[in-house]
């Protein structure tokens, strides 16, 4: 009585006279090391742009009521939030900058 071995996922059988052979190839796909930190780094940088693209609608709604933190305190408070949640300031300032522009080029318009 022979046994048959098929090689992956052919059916080519090969006899080996009595012995019970298994052979099977494994294919490991995704479990490489950069893979996984591609993976995870994508996921956060995801939800981190989530957060930043809440606070950027917040601050464009808290500039209409003006762009000094130390006179608008909607636009304090968002600041506040803003370092508490650990986001990196400069992106901050850079959002403050570009919707200060928006909020006086919408002025002139309508002047």
């Amino acid at each position: 009585m022979s046994s048959k071995l098929f090689l992956y996922s052919q059916r080519i059988p090969l006899y080996l006279g009595n012995k019970n052979i298994c052979l099977c190839s494994s294919n490991q796909k995704g479990h490489s090391h950069w893979d996984n930190i591609a993976k995870t780094k994508t996921t956060k940088d995801q939800e981190k742009a989530k957060r930043i693209n809440t606070y950027s609608k917040r601050i464009f709604n808290a500039v209409k009521e003006g762009c000094d933190p130390n006179l608008n305190k909607k636009l304090a408070k968002v600041m506040e939030e803003y370092k508490k949640e650990s986001l990196p300031m400069e992106t901050f300032n850079k959002l403050l900058d570009r919707h200060k522009a928006e909020a006086e080029a919408k002025k002139q318009k309508g002047e």
